[in-house]
């Protein structure tokens, strides 16, 4: 496994950053560390890893090996490896994750399309050591293609798994062929199978893409059906189901508003409130209306409130969703990635998208992030704080047309605190996926990256802290320096009169939340000194 880190290089006066990557910020922001993970395992490019951070910071990582074989591995926050293991399904392996869930014990779950005469659910759970506890697969009725799209866990470690399943192509309902169902399956924390629903009403094609478990025993998803009765005219359908969670049985649905005109694009995002509502945002592309639906539900699936966010005007095929936020007073944040044309200086491509939604569904704010390359930025994770301050990551073109990783800072009332711009590479595969913030308000970025040899995925972890390195005189020949680093990592303070000539000074570990300190002697009068901390 390859790790570098290129950490924060400071003077007595300032604060340089350093690295042979491209980065700059605005505002207040510094890059702390950079660390490059090669998996143990190599992994193939086109096949999109999936990851998720733990409470503790240490990162979950799922994705395809070169040879179709699944791969799941835990990284501490340091980088090192903690485990790995793979899952082969049979015949010639092509599993492909699509949903990657860890529990508060450390278990973790995967839901994947595995292949053996046709695509069939798999859902894997791996305990907190890495071992195998348990595999599942859903071969659906019609013994074709299945294709989960959502999983969630609860806080029993029951585990749901939802998406679309193959009928046949000769069930008739309603004077209707109906070729798929929105298939939910539940497993109990031992892996057996508690409950199956599968709904398959008068509509052609069904997919589901998002699923939430609340703490009132409810299980909700949300999808969209096609009807192809007219094929010049296909309708499609935004369709929220609501399941009782220990039995599976139906207690409300919701079919309503068009979603796309077609199917191709139409995506769907499901988030629950304290209060026991839920939140739902569809995304759909029909000419002359909104891009992104909201609706808030009662628990009886009865709408609350609905709103809209996006343009009114052409339909944008290369638009989509991509994530829902709530705060702890109910104010709901949808953000998305789409070109906007009702803004003064339309551009050539998606921007950044985000909105504030009181808890009665008005629009507080909304804003907009174009890069400097005026060309297709797409979000990718949004992260909501305690104290209702909101990030925003995904990739961004630059000015010299290389992929940048664009983060964002907004404060409660809808001001950019800071812009954060990372990035070196003209790889598709170069993308941040999740955020995490830590106690101390230190952002951790993590996303996939081309190999370092050439081949293959890493991942990387950019670590911005908002407060920056510390150094004060504590006495008239001593100085004081606090830099920010990777928890318990181990680290070289190097010094220098005249760049760029370093010499070591101390080694020194991280404590657990990344801080390096060290006192240095440094006698008054002595000129300009360098200090910095590398890896070893």
């Amino acid at each position: 496994m390859k790790k570098l880190r290129f950490q924060q290089l400071a003077t007595l006066i300032t604060c340089i950053l350093a690295f042979p990557f491209i980065h700059e910020a605005l505002g207040q922001v510094n890059l702390a560390v950079v660390q490059i993970i090669e998996p143990s395992e190599v992994l193939t490019s086109t096949v999109p890893v999936k990851l998720e951070f733990d409470s503790a910071g240490n990162l979950y990582m799922t994705g395809q090996r070169v040879d179709g074989c699944l791969v799941v591995a835990k990284y501490a926050t340091n980088g090192s490896e903690i485990w790995a293991n793979t899952y082969c399904g049979s015949g010639s392996p092509n599993d492909r994750p699509i949903a990657l869930v860890i529990d508060t014990a450390g278990n973790c779950y995967v839901a994947a399309v595995s292949h053996a005469s046709n695509d069939d659910y798999a859902t894997l759970k791996f305990d907190a050591a890495g071992n195998s506890a348990w595999t599942n697969r859903l071969n659906g009725a019609g013994d074709g293609d299945d294709t989960p799209g959502a999983m969630a866990v609860d806080a029993e470690g029951n585990v749901y798994v939802t998406g679309r399943t193959f009928i046949s192509s000769t069930v008739i309902i309603q004077g209707t062929v109906v070729t798929h169902a929105i298939t939910t399956i539940s497993y109990s924390a031992s892996g057996a199978q508690r409950w199956r629903n599968d709904y398959q009403p008068a509509l052609n094609r069904r997919q589901a893409d998002a699923i939430a478990v609340d703490n009132r025993g409810r299980v909700f998803v949300s999808g969209i059906s096609v009807f192809f009765a007219d094929p010049r005219a296909p309708a499609d359908e935004f369709v929220v189901l609501s399941f009782a969670s220990s039995n599976g049985a139906s207690s409300a649905i919701y079919t309503r508003d068009s979603a796309n005109g077609g199917g191709a694009g139409a995506q769907t995002m499901l988030a629950t409130t304290q209060t026991g509502n839920l939140v739902f945002m569809g995304r759909r592309s029909v000419i002359g209306q909104p891009l992104f639906r909201l609706i808030e539900f009662d628990g009886d699936l009865a709408p609350v409130w609905t709103n809209t966010l996006g343009p009114t005007t052409a339909s944008d095929s290369a638009s989509g969703a991509t994530r829902l936020g709530i705060d702890s007073v109910g104010n709901v944040y949808a953000a998305g990635y789409f070109t906007d044309p009702s803004f003064a200086f339309p551009t050539n491509g998606n921007n950044y998208q985000l909105g504030k939604f009181d808890a009665s569904g008005g629009l507080l704010w909304r804003a907009r992030y174009d890069g400097p390359a005026f060309r297709s930025d797409m979000a990718t994770d949004l992260l909501v704080d305690g104290a209702g301050n909101t990030y925003i990551t995904g990739t961004s073109p630059g000015v010299s047309n290389v992929v940048e990783w664009a983060t964002l800072k907004y404060l409660p009332d809808g001001t950019n605190a800071w812009v954060a711009r990372f990035g070196g590479y003209t790889n598709a595969n170069f993308q941040p996926l999740r955020m995490r913030l830590d106690a101390q308000e230190h952002l951790f970025v993590a996303g996939s990256s081309p190999g370092q040899s050439g081949v293959g995925t890493a991942l990387l972890m950019v670590k911005y802290t908002q407060h920056g390195a510390r150094i004060s005189r504590i006495s008239k020949d001593t100085v004081h320096m606090e830099f920010v680093g990777m928890p318990r990592a181990t680290n070289r303070l190097q010094r220098a009169d005249s760049l760029p000539i370093w010499n070591d000074v101390a080694v020194i570990v991280a404590d657990d939340e990344g801080l390096i300190q060290y006192d240095v002697t440094i006698p008054s009068g002595s000129g300009q000194n360098f200090f910095r901390t590398r890896s070893p």
